[in-house]
């Protein structure tokens, strides 16, 4: 069991570091994952080594089980980390006054998806399959992607018709102006939700995230309010997820109580 930090008068110092070597006066290091040495330094006695990443297990190349018996602490995004990386610690429900009027909603079902990392090989390989999902699910809705990576747009493109729609910053869309957000996260992991759906969760429009992401189902329901999302896997298929967005777009008690109980 890793020994529990004594809380007492904060008087702390920090020091960002490229030197392998830990100062051996601190009493904590933290090592990032992915700038581990190949060689293991030296462990200062008495000093505590905590390991950090906020990347999903299929995106660490590094053999880990060499370091074994070093680190005292994780700080990572699982369940069962020492320290876990928080997204979100509180949420504000919304109400009639900070949430967008059904009136002023399209009938026609509006998805935004902003997205950076579109590799399909390389060090950044994204192995959820998500962008031949949004692909797939664009051919039944109006589904509007932005990425500030060429390689990313040529990724997209190459599965279908032009689907990008890059813009200056100025000029970007309103969440207001779509119903719902696709939160697709890169890798499908154990308990790998990240702030592409704590982010539009917290937002104060009514927009609802599509999620794609961790392993079960049962994770987000562990994490996030009910009715505050949908999950891919409810459905067979993107024309099957597309059909129940029409619905709830149709449906001003649906898309209200998806939206509003965020």
């Amino acid at each position: 069991m890793p020994k529990k930090l004594k809380c007492g008068a904060l008087h702390c110092r920090f020091a960002n570091t490229n030197n392998w070597a830990p100062n051996s006066q601190a009493s904590l290091a933290v090592f990032l994952v992915t700038r581990l040495p190949k060689i293991i330094p030296p462990k200062p006695s008495g000093q505590l080594w905590a390991l950090q990443t906020g990347e999903s297990q299929s995106r660490i190349e590094i053999d880990l089980a060499k370091w074994n018996g070093y680190f005292d602490y994780s700080f990572t995004f699982k369940q069962d980390s020492d320290w876990r990386y928080r997204w979100a610690s509180s949420l504000e429900l919304h109400n009639d006054a900070n949430a967008t009027e059904w009136q002023d909603v399209s009938q026609v079902v509006k998805a935004l998806w902003f997205v950076s990392n579109c590799n399909e090989e390389g060090e950044y390989e994204v192995t959820s399959a998500r962008v031949e999902y949004a692909v797939e699910l664009a051919k039944y809705i109006q589904l509007s992607i932005y990425t500030p990576q060429e390689l990313c747009e040529a990724n997209i493109n190459k599965h279908g018709r032009k689907l990008v729609v890059n813009l200056p910053d100025e000029k970007q869309p309103s969440l207001s102006d779509f119903h719902f957000y696709l939160a697709f996260e890169n890798s499908l992991c154990e308990d790998y939700i990240t702030e592409k759906f704590w982010k539009i969760l917290e937002g104060r429009h009514l927009v609802i995230p599509i999620v794609m992401g961790g392993l079960r189902m049962e994770e987000y329901e562990n994490i996030a309010p009910p009715n505050s999302y949908i999950h891919v896997r409810n459905f067979t298929s993107p024309k099957h997820l597309a059909e129940h967005l029409r619905y709830v777009v149709s449906n001003e008690k649906a898309f209200k109580l998806l939206g509003v109980e965020k």
